[in-house]
């Protein structure tokens, strides 16, 4: 947004202008776009903040923002001390019971106020800066600089620390020596650019004591004195960092993060400041586009867990936007080679680059179901999923914060997947965030298809397959492989309180949750097996249509993994009374050879019928009894959960077909 919105706005919304009439959504949409054009070193405040916090965040955001503006962007003193006098009666008028502002940043701040019963108090040290700054163009002392920044920063870090019920007396200090910190850290930053305001922010008593004059301040270039004052000041505002370092390790989930980026990004301005020498005052020391998007990387990686490969955007690394597209690459293979068990040789079925395609698609799902099932201690995965859900749509802009992204946007790049899918991946897993119950089949497929069929979807562009009668297949695909994954979990969702069979089924049969939970088998029990694993057969029927249409890697990959799956729903069907006591997989030996019986496929050759026995004492399956011409596997060579070397499904649940195990 331009410097001009200001004026525009205050003729709009200003003191001489008619009440606004706008409702509470308005008000917010209005904080929000002030919000999101914040022209300071880190515009990612929000980046953090889900739910109904981000709008509260947004309220506080504007009210500060308006309140700098009519100290700053006005030019005449007495016209900007009026106005700032009307924003104070309009900040007083909230108190009053049955008050209607007339203020879109009021109406929003109003709501937020009132929900989250914050005093009206920080917003008045705020005011009190701003109208201090109109008055005090210089600062006589540090004690009285830092005086200032109690009015002028800390409020800001008390009220955050309200919006997100986490404020206590020891965290209020805490938050003030990070928030006086990046005052301070703005003050040397802006030395030139303040001056040219009028204001001096070095202290006066220091500048005596290092020998910087009012004309050292407006020459062309700084003096050593001045260099050397700067550097002492910067070294003085490390120690504040370093004071309220134990706010970040007290508090978890996104506020934490967000605290930890901005703590992270005034340390990094004092960096920038350092290698300029000091010298601020012609040239602004700024954190650039790569250090905030590296700022934010490790943020993010560290709330997921993850550890930041060594080169990724390391300060120093000669590496351009090539090498981190290679440690990208390299981490995603990483993770699929570690965490997709039997699935990653099927991976090494294609070439090279639908290879490594196929990671990035598999670690990104994989790093979605471990935010959602595996979070850190306090942090909520509604809100860690809607933070991932960003990170993408960022990525998506050129702004990478996460290793998965520079091989996931290549990826898209290459095979033209759409990115709506990821969002729909997205979608199914917090799904799962909730008990989920499905009266219906229909209902149960529509959760299918978020956390399975769009996974196939994706796979359809990887493969080069852009016939859209493939469609219908992929899509049943996903059904076939996510229905096998229920019906092997269903004694471990239960105990989580999870049912995904449609109870119209459970009914029909005369089955009850209560007794799935204890594992009670039984006649009804096994008559509703039977005809899920008849529904599921159905669903392979349509995928095995997939084969061909497929090119040849992508048909080989195809027959692997979805050969692996009906194997395993073939082996429930003989033992259904089994997945109430143990979770089944196929053996690893005979994950393998159904990979091997794909091999010829990526030639583009047709499997020769044959027995060969894959060595084992007691006899061998053969290949032609461990897939027939449809691809359909039998029960032989079945493990049970004590000896199964598969994969672990993403966290341990039904949810994400693809990075499971069969």
């Amino acid at each position: 947004m331009p410097d001009s919105w200001f004026q525009q706005d205050l003729r709009r919304y200003g003191p001489q202008s008619s009440p606004w009439g706008g409702d509470l959504a308005a008000a917010r949409s209005y904080c929000q776009r002030l919000a999101q054009s914040h022209y300071e070193n880190f515009s990612v405040l929000t980046f953090w903040v889900r739910g109904r916090a981000r709008y509260h965040m947004h309220s506080v955001y504007a009210f500060s923002r308006w309140a700098d503006n009519l100290a700053d962007e006005v030019a005449d003193t007495a016209e900007s001390t009026r106005l700032l006098a009307w924003w104070r009666t309009q900040l007083n008028a909230l108190a009053e019971p049955g008050h209607c502002p007339s203020h879109p940043v009021f109406v929003a701040l109003r709501a937020t106020v009132e929900e989250m019963s914050l005093p009206l108090e920080p917003f008045h040290h705020l005011i009190d800066a701003f109208e201090r700054d109109k008055v005090m163009m210089d600062h006589p002392s540090l004690d009285e600089l830092l005086e200032y920044c109690r009015g002028s920063a800390n409020p800001v870090g008390r009220l955050v620390l309200r919006i997100f019920g986490a404020a206590n007396l020891v965290r209020d200090g805490w938050s003030d020596a990070i928030c006086t910190a990046l005052q301070l850290a703005n003050f040397w930053q802006d030395i030139g650019r303040d001056r040219a305001l009028g204001r001096i922010y070095l202290p006066a008593d220091l500048r005596q004591q290092f020998g910087v004059t009012a004309p050292d301040l407006d020459a062309p270039v700084a003096t050593a004195a001045l260099k050397k004052l700067v550097l002492h000041l910067v070294a003085v505002t490390r120690g504040f960092f370093h004071a309220g370092q134990p706010l970040l390790d007290d508090l978890t989930g996104p506020l934490a993060a967000q605290i930890r980026l901005f703590y992270q990004g005034g340390n990094a301005i004092l960096d920038a400041i350092e290698r300029q020498g000091g010298d601020t005052l012609v040239s602004r020391p700024t954190v650039g586009r790569i250090g905030k998007l590296r700022l934010m990387a490790g943020t993010v990686g560290r709330m997921a867990g993850l550890v930041m490969p060594r080169l990724w955007g390391q300060p120093g690394s000669s590496r351009g936007s090539g090498g981190r597209l290679q440690a990208s690459q390299h981490w995603c293979r990483e993770v699929a080679r570690t965490k997709a068990g039997n699935f990653y040789p099927a991976f090494s079925l294609l070439p090279s680059r639908q290879h490594q395609a196929m990671c990035a698609l598999y670690a990104f799902l994989r790093v979605t179901d471990d935010l959602a099932d595996e979070p850190a201690p306090g942090e909520d995965p509604v809100e860690n999923l809607a933070m991932w859900r960003l990170a993408l749509r960022h990525a998506l802009a050129g702004e990478h914060s996460h290793p998965v992204h520079p091989a996931l946007m290549a990826a898209i790049r290459a095979f033209a997947i759409d990115p709506a899918h990821l969002e729909e991946a997205i979608d199914g897993v917090a799904m799962d965030l909730e008990p989920l119950r499905f009266e219906t089949r229909e209902q149960a497929e529509i959760y299918c298809h978020k956390v399975a069929s769009v996974v196939g979807l994706c796979c359809l562009a990887i493969w080069g397959c852009r016939r859209e009668r493939a469609r219908p297949a992929a899509i049943a695909a996903g059904y076939a492989l996510q229905w096998t994954n229920i019906l092997r979990d269903l004694r471990e969702d239960a105990a989580r309180g999870r049912l995904y069979l449609p109870l119209e089924d459970l009914r029909r049969f005369g089955v009850s949750e209560e007794s799935i939970a204890r594992g009670e088998d039984g006649p009804a029990f096994r008559a509703l097996m039977e005809f899920e694993v008849r529904r599921a057969r159905g669903y392979y029927r349509m995928a095995w249509r997939l084969r061909r249409h497929l090119p040849a890697p992508g048909a080989a990959m195809f027959t692997a993994l979805v050969g692996i799956y009906q194997g395993l729903l073939e082996h429930l069907a003989l033992v259904p009374g089994r997945v109430l006591i143990e979770r089944l997989s196929l053996t690893r030996r005979t994950k393998a050879w159904i990979a091997l019986r794909a091999w010829p496929l990526r030639l583009n050759q047709v499997p020769k019928p044959g027995r060969i026995s894959p060595g084992s004492r007691g006899g061998g399956a053969t290949l032609r009894g461990m897939m027939g011409s449809d691809g359909v596997v039998s029960g032989r060579g079945i493990r049970n959960s004590q000896g199964s070397l598969a994969g672990k499904p993403l966290g341990g649940t039904s949810t994400g077909t693809l990075p499971g195990g069969g």
